[in-house]
C-alpha cells in the first residue's frame, strides 16, 4: 500500500473526510529525509510542524540539569506525531528533544496552515483533539506501568509492544525509557533469557 493511501486511511479512521478534503490536506504536505541523530526539534525551538513517519524511528527525550537523558517516548511505524505536543498546545518553546534514531522519511505539514483550514472546517480540529487524546492515553498508560509494575514486568511489556524495533534501539535508551540503569536492564534481559 502506498504511503499516501495509508495516511488517507488513518485520517479517515479519525475523522470523516471526503476526497476534496484529502486533496487539500495532501496539497499542503511536503516530504523530507532526516538523517540518523538529526533532530525534529530541540529545546528552545518553536513547534511548527505536524509529521507522518514513513520510515525510521524517533524518540522524545529531555535532559536533566546533570545532562542525563530521560526518554519519554519512541515513535515508529507509519503514524502521525508532533515533535512536542504540550509545547505546541501551550505556545511555548520546546522543552524536549525529538531525534531520529535511524535515517527517517517523513511527510510534514505546517501546523498554522492546518489551523487556518480548521477555521472554516472544524473536522481538522477534531483531528487534533483525537491525536492529543491518544497521546494522553499513551502517557497515562506509561505512568500507570511505572507506578504499578516492577522493572521486570515493565521490560516484558515494553519488549512485547516494541518487538519489531527492539533490536534497533540502543539499550541505554530503553533503560532510560523504563527508568532503570543500563546495568539493571542487562541483568533483566539475562534473567528473562534463562527463565
Amino acid at each position: 500500500m502506498k504511503t499516501e493511501d495509508i495516511i488517507a486511511k488513518q485520517l479517515r479512521s479519525l475523522i470523516p473526510l471526503d476526497n476534496n478534503e484529502l486533496k487539500t490536506f495532501f496539497s499542503m504536505a511536503s516530504k523530507k529525509s532526516i538523517k540518523k541523530h538529526d533532530f525534529f526539534c530541540k529545546p528552545g525551538q518553536r513547534i511548527s510542524h505536524f509529521y507522518f513517519l514513513e520510515t525510521g524511528i524517533a524518540r522524545h527525550y529531555y535532559q536533566d540539569k546533570n545532562d542525563k537523558e530521560h526518554t519519554k517516548h519512541f515513535i515508529f511505524g507509519k503514524r502521525f506525531f508532533v515533535a512536542s505536543l504540550s509545547d505546541y498546545i501551550e505556545h511555548t518553546p520546546s522543552k524536549l528533544y525529538c531525534q531520529a534514531l535511524e535515517d527517517a522519511t517523513v511527510y510534514y505539514w505546517d501546523l498554522n496552515k492546518i489551523l487556518t483550514i480548521a477555521e472554516s472546517n472544524h473536522k481538522w480540529y477534531k483531528l487534533f483533539y483525537v491525536l492529543a487524546g491518544r497521546a494522553f492515553v499513551g502517557k497515562e498508560q506509561k505512568e500507570l506501568e511505572y507506578y504499578t509494575l516492577d522493572a521486570t514486568q515493565r521490560y516484558i511489556n515494553f519488549s512485547k509492544k516494541h518487538k519489531n524495533i527492539l533490536n534497533r534501539i540502543p539499550n541505554t535508551q530503553i533503560a532510560s525509557y523504563l527508568n532503570i540503569s543500563p546495568e539493571t536492564l542487562s541483568r533483566l534481559k539475562k534473567k528473562i533469557l534463562f527463565e
